[in-house]
């Protein structure tokens, strides 16, 4: 199959007159959105909280992402020291579930990580493994084996999983620059099919969008004008089978001192799709 990025057309650097999705920038739309995940409401009495599980290759900005989301509710910047994967190996070991707090208040949704997935069979996150966290039977702080994946005899096996403890919507997070090779898009071709035949929705976020685009590295509101980016959207549905629709393009907090009130905008946007599509789920 190759590096599904290499099938696409050449990038364009034009912009699109009319996104393909509108979002409503501004301090107070950041905080009406703020507000309404505070006020979700889950649609089944006996989910406790949303739970997200995010996956996707090593370097991709899994664990960027959920400091991303929890320094936009913070509203300052969160020490993100073991975020990124240093020498092409994962960063994180455990699997890891973030509650958020806003204003005070735990928010109705957690987000799950776990090593990320590498090249070769004996490095990175077991697929196996990534399986049995989806159906809730991998216990909190299990450190995951590369070489093995968690089975019954492990004290970090669940074996009476709750609502709480399955996974309410998989996110792939995957960058939109490098290269996976075919066995790591054939192992993540083949967990979506799994989450699919679960009934678990599914969500794709591209990330690194602002090194693919000048336009977008300029202004991240242009990101769904881009037509470089629309078409990176494209490649990884055709890769995946998941729709357009189901494909969201962010900027993680990298490099940044500060928050930024656009790039706020496009991950409080994403994270309602998100939360919206595990509600659906639970209900």
């Amino acid at each position: 199959m190759g590096d599904f990025w290499s099938k696409e057309s050449p990038p364009s650097e034009q912009l699109m007159e009319t996104g393909w999705c509108e979002i409503n920038w501004g301090t107070l739309q950041n905080n009406e959105m703020k507000k309404n995940l505070r006020k979700l409401q889950l649609k089944n009495p006996a989910v406790q909280h949303l739970h997200i599980l995010v996956i996707g290759p090593v370097r991709a900005g899994k664990s960027s992402f959920i400091q991303s989301v929890n320094s936009v509710f913070k509203n300052r910047m969160v020490n993100a020291a073991c975020t990124v994967a240093a020498g092409g190996k994962s960063c994180t070991k455990t699997y890891t579930t973030n509650p958020f707090e806003d204003e005070g208040r735990n928010l109705p949704f957690v987000i799950s990580d776990v090593m990320g997935l590498e090249k070769g069979r004996d490095s990175g996150v077991q697929p196996r493994d990534i399986i049995s966290a989806l159906k809730g039977r991998i216990k909190e702080g299990y450190t995951f084996n590369p070489v093995k994946p968690c089975s019954e005899e492990d004290t970090g096996y669940n074996s009476r999983p709750t609502v709480n403890d399955m996974v309410h919507c998989l996110v792939f997070v995957i960058p939109v620059s490098g290269c996976m090779d075919n066995d790591l898009i054939r192992r993540m071709q083949n967990i979506r099919q799994i989450a699919c035949d679960l009934g678990i929705p599914q969500v794709v976020i591209l990330t690194k969008v602002d090194l693919a685009c000048p336009h977008v590295k300029e202004d991240i509101k242009l990101v769904y004008k881009s037509q470089t980016i629309y078409q990176k959207m494209q490649a990884c549905s055709d890769a995946f089978g998941v729709p357009m629709s189901c494909i969201f393009p962010v900027k993680n907090y990298h490099d940044e001192k500060q928050l930024n009130l656009d790039m706020d905008s496009v991950l409080l946007f994403t994270l309602t799709q998100i939360l919206n599509y595990a509600n659906d789920f639970v209900a």
